[in-house]
């Protein structure tokens, strides 16, 4: 199996997202089947909140594997101010009004869409194929 950078992982869920969105019927500017537009929502941020664990552990910082919302506000505001802006926005955006809610607005999804390529960029400075130990308590990265 081909061993994907940090980015192009975060990349994948960003473009499974988007094939998602595009199932849905649109009318005018809305999708009307909720079901794709949740589904899309929540695969988004599932590549976001990986990307964002990765970027603390990547940046010096710790985070437990399960850690959720909470504990990566916490690990982005000691590392990087804006990423810690944006992962909220995005986090409101895709895991609470897309996911939750089922915000259907087409112009609002491509635009959060692009903040979240913004977002997974941080990674592209680590830009090696990577591997990640499974188990344990603690989100660890692994070189190669």
């Amino acid at each position: 199996m081909e061993k994907l950078t940090y980015y192009e992982e975060a990349m994948r869920y960003v473009e499974y997202a988007q094939e998602q969105f595009a199932l849905s019927p649109m009318e005018k500017n809305y999708y009307t089947d909720l079901k794709f537009v949740k589904a899309g929502g929540g695969t988004i941020y599932a590549g976001i909140e990986k990307a964002a664990k990765w970027y603390i552990v990547l940046m010096g910082g710790t985070i437990a594997k399960n850690a959720k919302e909470p504990e990566i506000t916490k690990g982005l505001a000691k590392i990087n101010k804006s990423a810690l802006n944006m992962f909220n926005d995005l986090y409101s955006y895709f895991h609470i009004a897309v996911y939750y809610n089922g915000n259907n607005d087409s112009k609002k999804i491509k635009d959060s869409i692009m903040v979240a390529k913004k977002f997974i960029s941080l990674l592209k400075q680590f830009d090696k194929p990577h591997l990640y130990k499974k188990g344990g308590s603690t989100f660890k990265i692994k070189n190669t």
